[in-house]
C-alpha cells in the first residue's frame, strides 16, 4: 500500500478550513504575531530586563500547544470547540506544557548534534522528527514513544512528502511576514492546518499499515 499525499489539495481543504473558521483563525494568529513582533523588538541588556522575553517564551510556547491542538480538531472536524468560548480545550495542563518543552528541547539538541556532523545529518533528523510535538498533543505519548512515533511516521519514499510540505510552509511562513508580519494571519493559519492534514494522513496509513 503506496502513501499518497497532494499538497495542493491539503492546501485548498486548509484554506476551506481557514476561511470556514475565519474570526477563530485570525484570532489565534494575531496572537501569536503580536509574541513574534515582541520578541523581535525587545533586546535585554541585562537579567532583569530578560524577563519580558522569558514570559514571551513561555507563552509562544503554550500558545504552540494551542494551535496544533486546534488544527487537529479542526481537521478531525471538531468545529464544536473552534471558538473562543471553547479556548480551554486546546489549553495545555502544567504538565503538558512541559512535557512540550522537553519534547523540543530533546529535538533541538538531536538536530544540533546532527548540524555538527556536516549539517545533511541535522536536517534529516529534523525531518524524521517533526512531527514529535504533534504525536505528543495528539496522543499524549511519552517522550521517548513521541519521538519514536514521528520517526516511525516519516520513513521510506514519505520523507521525501514530507520534506516539500515543510518547505511549502516555511514558504508560507515567509511571505506572511514580508508585510509588517501581516501576512502571518493569513498564511501561518494554512501552514499550520496543512502540516496537521499531513500528520493525520500518515497517522491514518501508519495505522492501516500496522494491521
Amino acid at each position: 500500500m503506496k502513501f499518497t499525499f497532494s499538497i495542493r489539495t491539503a492546501l485548498q481543504k486548509s484554506w476551506d478550513l481557514y476561511t470556514k473558521h475565519l474570526v477563530f483563525f485570525i484570532g489565534l494568529s494575531f496572537v501569536m504575531v503580536l509574541f513574534s513582533l515582541f520578541s523581535n523588538g525587545y533586546h535585554a541588556h541585562n537579567i532583569i530586563d530578560a524577563l519580558p522575553t522569558v514570559v514571551v517564551v513561555i507563552a509562544t510556547i503554550l500558545w504552540t500547544y494551542v494551535w496544533i491542538h486546534a488544527a487537529l480538531a479542526a481537521v478531525d472536524g471538531k468545529a464544536d470547540v473552534l471558538n473562543f468560548r471553547s479556548i480551554a480545550v486546546h489549553l495545555p495542563t502544567v504538565r503538558q506544557f512541559f512535557m512540550l518543552v522537553a519534547i523540543g528541547i530533546l529535538v533541538g539538541l538531536i538536530v544540533a548534534v546532527g548540524c555538527i556532523l556536516l549539517i545533511i545529518p541535522g536536517i534529516y533528523f529534523l525531518i524524521r522528527l517533526s512531527f514529535a510535538n504533534t504525536a505528543y498533543i495528539d496522543h499524549q505519548l511519552s517522550i521517548r514513544k513521541s519521538l519514536q512515533y514521528s520517526w516511525d511516521l516519516v520513513k521510506g519514499s514519505i520523507f521525501w512528502t514530507v520534506f516539500l510540505t515543510l518547505i511549502v510552509e516555511v514558504a508560507l511562513i515567509i511571505l506572511g511576514s514580508i508585510p509588517a508580519m501581516l501576512g502571518l494571519l493569513i498564511t501561518y493559519p494554512i501552514a499550520i492546518l496543512m502540516m496537521a492534514h499531513l500528520y493525520r494522513a500518515l497517522s491514518d496509513y501508519h495505522l492501516q499499515t500496522a494491521e
